[in-house]
This record gives C-alpha cells, structure tokens and sequence, in this order.
C-alpha cells in the first residue's frame, strides 16, 4: 500500500501536468464555469481534487494559475527587486505550498483568497531572503527593499483581517483595495448598484478595523 507522501507525491504531480497541459495549449477556464464561485463551491472543488475526481483536478489546476498572476503582480507592485527566473520560482513555490495544504483549506473562504494570501506570504519570505542577500546594494536601494517588506508583512495583516468578513464583504475591499478597481468597475463586475457596493465596502473596512483591534483570528466559517 503506498505511503501518505507517495500518494501526495502522485496528486501534486498530477496537479502539475495539468496546469503544464493547460498552459500549453493556450486554454483557459470557462467564464460561465469560474464566475464568481461561491466558498461553498470552492469547498467542493478542493475536496473533488482531494479525492482525485479527474474533473475536479483538471479545475482545480486551472484555479492554482491565478498564483503566477498574483506574484507577478505583487513583485511589480513592490518595487521589481525579483528578476524573471525569481518570480516564477516564486509562483512554483506557493503551488507547491497549496497543494500541500489543500486539505486545510477552510470551509467559508473563498479559493482566490486563499491563494492570494499564500502568494502574499510567499513573496514576503521572498522580498526578505533578497534583503538578506543585499548586502552589496546601495543604501538607498536596501532601504527601499527593506519598506517594501514592510508593506507586504502589513499587507499579511489585512489579508488575514478580510478571512473575517462576509464573502461579499471581503469581495469588496478585495476589488477595491487590492485590486484598484474603482466603485463603478466593482459595481458594473458584479451587476450591483454602486450604492450596494459602497456600503459592502465600507462595512468590511469597518470590521476590518475591529478585527485588528481586538486580535486577528484564523479564517471561520461564515
């Protein structure tokens, strides 16, 4: 019989050819099929890949390329100190990461989310082995390194603070926030009133500020 590490071995490699097949061919992901999924659909959909349903890894696969997305974004973001090769490392590190722990993703979080905050911590510990070989960088630079860690440690803090929002709460700052979308985009992405979407908005920055005031929790079921 093999062993638990063989068996996860075999899932992430299974994992890997079909994002590998996926980027390939030049597919993506069904719009009708990745819209908006709900945590509860999420929940599924890891749970289907744990179980290795075929349909279930191919998705999931399809879900884990946001990663290189993210990290890309988030290097451009703070300052570009990882070249080409680093970032994809990078990218390949926090796949690896969240197929290890896929069966700690949690009931009521969103999938993208889960992601981005293994991303964002992944490019923390990046940004922060580069400052440790900066050593020959100008003063200036290391100092801008060292701001840009800084940012993303706090930006940790608020990612951890949102796993306490409602989903469509946490959407909200998410968009805004972290993505730059303005209130109209959101509004239009999701086929809600702007009205609606402020007070989303602004009720999770409220939480938000609570949440970090009395203590930051894990992610709970909502």
């Amino acid at each position: 019989m093999p062993s638990q590490g063989y068996g996860a071995t075999r899932l992430r490699s299974s994992v890997a050819s079909s994002i590998h097949a996926v980027t390939d061919s030049g597919q993506h992901p069904d719009p009708a099929s990745s819209a908006d999924p709900t945590p509860d659909q999420d929940l599924t959909l890891v749970r289907g890949f744990l179980s290795r349903d075929p349909v279930a890894t191919q998705r999931f696969a399809e879900r884990l390329q946001v990663i290189g997305r993210i990290v890309s974004c988030l290097n451009r973001r703070f300052g570009g100190y990882l070249n080409t090769d680093e970032v994809a490392d990078l990218a390949s590190q926090a796949t690896m990461i969240a197929l290890r722990k896929a069966s700690t993703f949690p009931a009521g979080a969103p999938l993208d989310a889960w992601l981005y905050r293994i991303s964002n911590l992944e490019a923390c510990n990046a940004f922060r082995r580069k400052r440790k070989q900066a050593k020959a960088l100008p003063e200036e630079e290391v100092g801008a390194l060292d701001a840009a860690v800084e940012r993303l440690e706090q930006r940790e803090l608020l990612l951890k603070a949102m796993g306490q929002l409602q989903r469509q709460d946490a959407e909200a700052v998410r968009l805004h926030h972290f993505d730059g979308l303005t209130f109209v985009e959101i509004a239009a992405r999701l086929r809600i009133t702007l009205n609606t979407i402020k007070g989303r908005y602004y009720r999770g920055i409220e939480q938000m500020k609570s949440v970090m005031t009395n203590g930051i929790l894990p992610w709970r079921a909502r």
